[in-house]
């Protein structure tokens, strides 16, 4: 999908009048802890239904938060302008910078279209890269999903107050288990437990609040049922349901062996996980399953930081790998 031409008249008419049908649409926000399957059910909903997700580590979310109410004309440009240098940056800023909307190629050229659309709040300046980025496919459906906007939940209700959460949770033990694994995370089971529980205490809280409708989904159930956990996603928020839906997840590669890894924890460090999770894995439908369910103690705890930085050592330097390998 090609981006808008700003110099053809038609297409910028025609993108200003598809904002102007978004700036009044939800905006579907993908929550869950990193490591708990977001990526999988972003694909889903692109696949099936068109979603145009943004994942943007809440560059618009935060930037679009800056802008007051009431808004002046002057406080947007300057919200978009910020929003403009990571478009369109230095050479310096794109080998430096990890937060880059310009690696979204169907934001190129929104800088030209911006001064023609009429965008007078966070929620409008928003909404306009949104709307943007949704304009090439002619998605009905925009989303967002970012990792680290669980630390920036707070701006959701000003920014976006006509939002649609999906909440996806993953049985927590599985989730820390996951994080240990990647190249941001803790890899001491209990810290990794700690890390999933302080995103999960966010998400459940901006869940709490936010407006109808909203809809929970289980990670196990989008895994075991694709096409069940799609419908009633549909049904939840009154999206047509495709009748090919069959033929579009047929082949779709969803990776086996996913669920119950937490049972290869040591008693030891899944009693301590179990210590911080206990709650979340019985809303989450599980049982607890250590007999004592106990922390570790403040000598313990003092161990434990000291073997996760060094057992991050190699994750972190395999990261910056990947990130000069990326830029070079």
């Amino acid at each position: 999908m090609t981006p808008v031409p700003p110099s053809d008249a038609g297409a910028v008419a025609a993108f200003l009048a598809f904002y102007e049908w978004a700036r009044q649409e939800p905006l579907y926000v993908i929550l869950g802890a990193q490591g708990s399957g977001t990526n999988l059910l972003v694909r889903l909903l692109a696949r099936v239904y068109g979603m145009s997700v943004m994942r943007d580590q809440s560059l618009v979310l935060r930037t679009a938060a800056r802008v007051p109410a009431p808004a002046a004309p002057q406080s947007v440009a300057r919200a978009f302008a910020t929003l403009g240098s990571h478009v369109a940056p230095s050479a310096l800023a794109r080998r430096t910078r990890r937060r880059l909307l310009h690696r979204d190629d169907q934001l190129t050229g929104i800088d030209r279209v911006f001064p023609m659309a009429r965008v007078d709040s966070a929620t409008d300046l928003a909404m306009f890269v949104h709307a943007y980025r949704a304009f090439p496919g002619r998605a009905r459906l925009m989303g967002v999903k970012s990792d680290d906007i669980w630390a920036h939940a707070d701006d959701l209700p000003r920014v976006h107050p006509n939002r649609r959460i999906i909440l996806l949770t993953r049985d927590p033990r599985d989730n820390a288990v996951s994080v240990m694994g990647k190249g941001f995370g803790p890899v001491e089971p209990f810290l990794a437990a700690r890390f999933v529980q302080s995103r999960l205490a966010a998400y459940e809280r901006e869940f709490a609040r936010a407006p109808e409708p909203k809809i929970r989904v289980r990670f196990e159930d989008l895994l075991d049922a694709p096409a069940a956990v799609l419908a009633d996603l549909g049904r939840r928020f009154g999206w047509p349901l495709p009748d090919d839906m069959a033929d579009t997840l047929a082949g779709f590669p969803v990776r086996s062996g996913r669920v119950g890894r937490w049972a290869s924890l040591s008693p030891r460090d899944l009693a301590w996980c179990e210590s911080l999770l206990a709650e979340a894995v019985i809303q989450h439908g599980a049982t607890v399953a250590s007999p004592v369910v106990t922390g570790p103690g403040p000598l313990d705890t003092l161990l434990l930081h000291g073997r996760d930085a060094v057992g991050r050592v190699p994750a972190k330097l395999a990261f910056l790998r990947s990130l000069i390998g990326g830029r070079s």
